[in-house]
């Protein structure tokens, strides 16, 4: 008579797919940080401080905007800053920008 063996059966994890899932769930996430952090830097919105700097040029485009060119930044002004602006004076000038809209002056004044 023969003694049948039960034979006992180990459920192995499958540890290869597992590791599929974490690596594929990891560059995800670095995917998704990587465009977040490029998207803020690109629609950061810079300030920058003109201490007496001397306007080069204004000019009126095609278009109708008005602009001074000050230290070889040309920035859009409105038409009754860029009629008060005089060509080789110096001014004290803040204002902003991002790589998704033009610069806009935040205050213009005479250096003194």
């Amino acid at each position: 008579m023969s003694v049948l063996k039960q034979e006992s059966s180990v459920i192995v994890p499958n540890t290869n797919l597992k590791l599929k899932k974490i690596v594929r769930y990891l560059s995800i996430t670095i995917v998704v940080l990587f465009v977040t952090i490029l998207f803020g830097f690109w629609t950061f919105v810079h300030k920058e401080k003109l201490t007496n700097a001397e306007v080069l040029e204004k000019y009126q485009s095609e278009n109708g905007q008005y602009f001074v060119n000050i230290e070889e930044i040309n920035l859009p002004v409105s038409s009754n800053v860029w009629k008060l602006i005089e060509v080789g004076e110096h001014y004290n000038v803040d204002y902003k920008w991002s790589h998704l809209r033009s610069a806009k002056v935040e205050q213009i004044e005479k250096a003194n």
